[in-house]
């Protein structure tokens, strides 16, 4: 017994076995130095308040449209864990009541797939529309498809008038926080999870059935490869 555990001390400070400790959690492999990107982010949202502007930016454009409100009791707070993790949290400064609401989100903001397929304001949208109908096979696009190209698309556009999909979301805290999820993992801190149910039947069939779709894409606008790259649209896609 007692080699036994010696034995398995011995792999998981080796790196041998899956280890017990933070600083060899495969997560932090996503990025070079993830622990300190997640500092860089905290420093950066908390010294010049980035986050509060960006959520009245959030509320505004939701009060923006018929019948949009938003609870004052709700705000967006930035967190450093013990662990050093960067985490974004939407808390309420006082209690809630059962049944309260606290957000009223205008059906003109709801996006649908039938509503983003009409969006022929962007190119990539409208070249898809146009290469689905001309085409001399049926390609089924799947509902959640559309969904992903506009906000693809509008995220790409310039409204610096007002809110736009990733203000929330800047591509850097995207990355960030897509560093701790399974699905963004590399093929080699994969290897972690070899033999586990969560890798075989959950994120390869995941990755696999956004990879067809992005395929279809692709077979009906060969040029969209080159505009969106298949990472880009797997972050949207989630």
């Amino acid at each position: 017994y007692c080699v036994v555990n010696a034995a398995i001390w011995m792999g998981e400070k080796m790196g041998i076995i899956s280890p017990q400790f933070d600083e060899w959690n495969p997560v932090r492999w996503f990025h070079h130095d993830a622990h300190g990107l997640q500092k860089e982010l905290y420093k950066n949202a908390t010294a010049s308040a980035v986050t509060a502007e960006q959520f009245a930016n959030l509320k505004n454009w939701i009060e923006g449209g018929p019948g949009g409100w938003v609870s004052p009791k709700l705000v967006v707070k930035d967190y450093l864990s013990e662990k050093g993790r960067y985490d974004r949290r939407l808390e309420t400064t006082m209690a809630v009541d059962k049944d309260e609401v606290l957000v009223k989100l205008p059906l003109s903001h709801v996006l649908s797939a039938d509503f983003c397929q009409q969006d022929l304001t962007d190119q990539t949208i409208r070249q898809v529309v146009d290469a689905q109908k001309k085409s001399s096979e049926q390609v089924d696009i799947a509902p959640w498809t559309w969904i992903t190209l506009y906000t693809l698309a509008h995220t790409k556009k310039d409204h610096s008038a007002g809110w736009r999909f990733d203000t929330l979301l800047k591509r850097e805290y995207v990355d960030a926080a897509l560093s701790y999820m399974p699905l963004f993992w590399d093929d080699e801190s994969l290897k972690w999870l070899n033999g586990t149910d969560l890798l075989n039947v959950h994120i390869l069939d995941v990755h696999a059935a956004i990879e067809t779709e992005y395929h279809k894409l692709s077979y009906l606008v060969p040029s969209l490869e080159s505009s969106v790259s298949v990472v880009e649209f797997k972050k949207w896609a989630m």
